[in-house]
């Protein structure tokens, strides 16, 4: 009787390792966002901080039109994962009609 739990617990820690594992470059990324830069590149790395957002002020100072830049990406990529959708959708249904030999 324990061997399907300890299966299932195992493959529990398989996924959150899988995902602890994605995410951590996302998460290192988004909070690099709020560190000075000497905490940014600093030996050994700084986990704990104090959050400022001094790197934001200056984006939008010297790149205003940042946010119709990021505007326009999302639409390219929502415009891809669209069409992508529709020609899989269109392409399963196909598939579940096909009649194999």
């Amino acid at each position: 009787m324990a061997r399907p739990a300890l299966g299932s617990t195992l493959k529990a820690l398989a996924v959150l390792g899988f995902v602890l594992w994605s995410l951590a470059p996302i998460a290192f990324i988004v909070s690099g966002s709020f560190k000075l830069n000497r905490d940014i590149f600093a030996y050994p790395p700084r986990f704990f901080f104090r959050p400022v957002l001094d790197n934001y002020a200056a984006l939008f100072a010297e790149w205003p039109a940042f946010l119709l830049s990021l505007r326009s990406s999302l639409v390219v990529a929502g415009g891809g994962a669209l069409l992508t959708l529709v020609v899989c959708l269109l392409a399963g249904y196909a598939y579940s009609r096909y009649r194999g030999r």
